[in-house]
């Protein structure tokens, strides 16, 4: 990451980690951001605090099978920051003959959102052979 300011360059090194598991019918995973801290930086004289502590993440889910054509997928991502407050966030998604989603998701921070998606392989292909 590069950070310009007061007519300098200064440049910050950060490295992440993550792992993850998917079994066929739940996964779950584990991540950490900014390892160094910006402890790793050069271009100017004096170091630049940034601020950005590490961040874990905890992620898992479930999908239960409706039907051959319908399917559940309720969800977990647990954010822990050591310079920002937690936060939580919970989805559930409902998937409908492997090519449309939809959902619910809810956040600690008392926001809820609605999301639609749909697999745009078919559109993809048509598109890339016109």
């Amino acid at each position: 990451m590069a950070v310009i300011g007061d007519n300098t360059r200064r440049w910050i090194i950060d490295f992440d980690f993550g792992a993850y598991f998917r079994a066929k019918d739940y996964f779950a995973g584990y991540s950490i951001h900014h390892l160094s801290e910006s402890a790793l930086q050069w271009g100017v004289r004096r170091m630049l605090t940034t601020g950005l502590g590490r961040q874990h993440y905890f992620m898992a889910g479930y999908e239960y099978v409706i039907s051959s054509k319908i399917s559940l997928e309720p969800t977990a991502l647990f954010k822990l920051s050591e310079t920002v407050q937690r936060s939580t966030r919970s989805d559930l998604r409902c998937t409908l003959q492997s090519k449309y989603w939809c959902g619910l998701s809810y956040k600690t921070s008392n926001i809820m959102s609605i999301f639609a998606d749909f697999d745009t392989t078919v559109i993809s292909l048509l598109c890339f052979r016109l």
